[in-house]
């Protein structure tokens, strides 16, 4: 559920992020839940890009290679994570985000964003 308003207009306070755990593999622009090293899990949207050359920490060099970027939503001011192999973006993606659920008083309803199931 969302505490607060930080990914307004797209999630709202009190609203719950629908995610299919079964769905992890990153598609560009969808809005995934991604779970970071030390555990927080945050809504980010997927972003990706050919790369021309980099390193990893291990030194190992990439030419020419698509690498993905996490974009925060919400913001005036975009964060981002990246440039991220795929490998290690299938480690911290947890699903897709599939819909939002914002329970009312009456009934609860069902918001559905991005592609159908």
């Amino acid at each position: 559920m969302a505490r607060n308003d930080k990914d307004a207009p797209h999630i709202r306070a009190g609203e719950w992020v629908v995610v299919d755990p079964n769905d992890r593999e990153a598609v560009k622009g969808e809005l995934f839940l991604v779970q970071w090293s030390g555990g927080r899990r945050s809504v980010m949207q997927t972003t990706s890009r050919i790369v021309e050359r980099c390193w990893n920490s291990r030194g190992e060099e990439f030419r020419n290679k698509e690498f993905w970027t996490l974009r925060s939503i919400g913001h005036a001011l975009s964060l981002s994570d990246g440039p991220l192999h795929p490998d290690h973006l299938r480690d911290i993606i947890v699903g897709r985000v599939i819909g939002l659920f914002e329970p009312t008083f009456d009934e609860a309803s069902l918001k559905v964003i991005g592609r159908p199931a």
